[in-house]
């Protein structure tokens, strides 16, 4: 199946079909419930391509796509993959292009990379745009139906990728003004803890579980999940509680370091589904 899943990401950047049913002709009778490599393959690779095939393609495609997942005969979805090559292909490179075009366009409005080079500013935009459409289309079990919206993927708020992309870029701009004001937070120690430093706390130490629960369940929809929720508590955190303007160093020097663990398991989260994260944004 890894070996199935490199040569999908392989060949997304150009026509779908005929490479990806190159790799799923080995899946026959699958088992949607099964735990063998066949089985897993199908849930991993049938279903959303099947879900990319409903957002992005032709006419004929999407009703095709859209038959196959509303049948209660799951193991269809193959065949359905061989119907699909009567039809056009879906062009992921014209998505990918639409999706970094966006990022560009959004980033541009918002202002705030006037002191980026050209070059650092399209790596900037690429890393958003790809990084939106992978997080919408991981964010969903694959078992479920999604339809992708450009749009709303986009966004620096929601349940997004640049939501988490933005908040891990504002963690690294704390831990450099940090480290400018001579900030030893490696070995933060204080008394008490306020509810959201606890909350942040307890999230960070269910991080190793939940990676656990997502390899087990082949389910990456966990990893995005988790990700979201941790950079929304984050968030919370950040807009109740002070941290530069703590007078108390003990108490700043906690809150710094629980913002650098933050953004240090905001890049393992999307590392893991692929998933570049800004130093700047």
């Amino acid at each position: 199946i890894s070996g199935g899943l490199a040569h999908l990401r392989s060949v997304l950047g150009g026509a779908l079909h005929d490479p990806l049913l190159d790799v799923l002709a080995r899946f026959g009778d699958d088992d949607p419930a099964g735990t063998a490599p066949g089985d897993i393959a199908r849930r991993w690779l049938v279903e959303p391509c099947l879900n990319l095939l409903l957002a992005t393609g032709s006419t004929e495609a999407r009703d095709a796509a859209e038959a196959q997942l509303a049948s209660v005969n799951d193991t269809r979805a193959v065949r359905a993959l061989g119907q699909l090559l009567h039809v056009d292909s879906v062009d992921a490179d014209d998505l990918m292009a639409e999706m970094i075009e966006e990022a560009g366009k959004q980033t541009r409005e918002l202002g705030k990379i006037d002191e980026m080079d050209g070059e650092s500013a399209n790596e900037l935009y690429e890393m958003i745009g790809i990084g939106a459409l992978k997080f919408f289309l991981l964010k969903v079990d694959p078992k479920k139906r999604m339809m992708f919206n450009p749009d709303e993927s986009i966004q620096l708020q929601g349940h997004t990728g640049p939501f988490i992309q933005y908040t891990h870029a504002r963690i690294r701009s704390i831990v450099r003004k940090a480290a400018t004001l001579d900030i030893k937070w490696e070995s933060a120690q204080v008394d008490t803890l306020l509810p959201h430093e606890q909350n942040l706390i307890s999230m960070l130490s269910a991080y190793p579980g939940k990676v656990a629960e997502a390899a087990h369940a082949y389910s990456p929809a966990l990893i995005a999940g988790y990700a979201y929720d941790l950079a929304k508590e984050y968030n919370q955190f950040y807009q109740a509680i002070p941290i530069f303007s703590e007078g108390d160093r003990k108490k700043l020097a906690l809150r710094v370091a629980l913002s650098g663990q933050v953004g240090e398991i905001l890049g393992k989260s999307m590392g893991l589904l692929g998933i570049k994260v800004p130093e700047r944004m």
